[in-house]
């Protein structure tokens, strides 16, 4: 197979997805799902076409994700008061509790990953990934 940094890249993701998704394990909220929670709390009121921009995934991805959650009482689902056709999402207090319980066993699992790279590496890391996804595609 060719040496080609964005199969690397690739690869890397989907080690860092089961990385993540091995944190939640027992936990009743999915990657996906705290993925979609995260977007909307940092957002409130926010659109799902915004949160499939803001998560780059296709907006039926997000109808899939949002309809559990609003289910489960994690999202709540209102018209917008200036277009009748949009529909605004926001955290719940049991989403926020979800979140509050499920993002620093992230924090942790990331934390443990990056821990074999130094704070030079690390950082490095970080500024990259920023600038490779600040244009995606160009």
């Amino acid at each position: 197979m060719p040496d080609l940094p964005l199969l690397k890249v690739m690869d890397l993701a989907r080690v860092v997805e089961r990385l993540l998704e091995a944190a939640l394990a027992g936990r009743e909220i999915s990657l996906p799902e705290l993925r979609v929670l995260s977007v909307c709390a940092a957002c409130p009121g926010i659109t799902a076409v915004e949160v499939s921009r803001a998560l780059l995934v296709e907006p039926p991805t997000v109808s899939r994700v949002v309809q559990p959650l609003v289910q489960r009482g994690l999202l709540s689902r209102r018209r917008s008061q200036t277009d009748r056709r949009e529909v605004r999402l926001r955290v719940t207090a049991g989403g926020r509790a979800s979140l509050e319980e499920c993002l620093p066993l992230l924090d942790q699992a990331a934390a443990r990953f990056l821990g074999r790279l130094g704070k030079d590496e690390e950082r490095y890391l970080r500024e990259t990934v920023e600038t490779l996804l600040a244009a995606p595609g160009d």
